[in-house]
């Protein structure tokens, strides 16, 4: 099972997202590639950035867009769980509501006794 308040840790500790594969991407970040990973964020930038390798290579990619859509991914799963334990907490109401309903059906009626 995936271990998530790590990953969020990881993500706490990380640079911010946005990340990018291509300076050019970044607004106000003209320089060229000068290593496989870099930060940003000069005077033009308050918030630090990350660019990862090139926008050719696969493996940036799908680092860069894995990174940038954890955080969403994760909030979903836990809106998702939360919601499946809600549709659980009624499931098992109605289970108890229809074992009574057995229970009731099974008892001889008055008239019968």
């Amino acid at each position: 099972m995936t271990d998530f308040a790590n990953l969020r840790a990881l993500l706490a500790g990380a640079s911010p997202e946005p990340w990018f594969t291509h300076p050019h991407d970044v607004p106000g970040e003209p320089f060229p590639w000068s290593s496989s990973v870099f930060w940003t964020g000069g005077a033009q930038d308050a918030v630090p950035r990350v660019i990862v390798a090139r926008a050719d290579n696969p493996d940036a990619t799908l680092i860069v867009e894995a990174v940038n859509a954890l955080p969403g991914l994760l909030d979903e799963l836990e809106r998702l769980r939360a919601a499946l334990g809600q549709m659980e907490v009624a499931r098992d109401a109605v289970a108890a509501e229809l074992a009574l309903c057995r229970t009731a059906l099974a008892e001889p009626l008055e008239d019968e006794a």
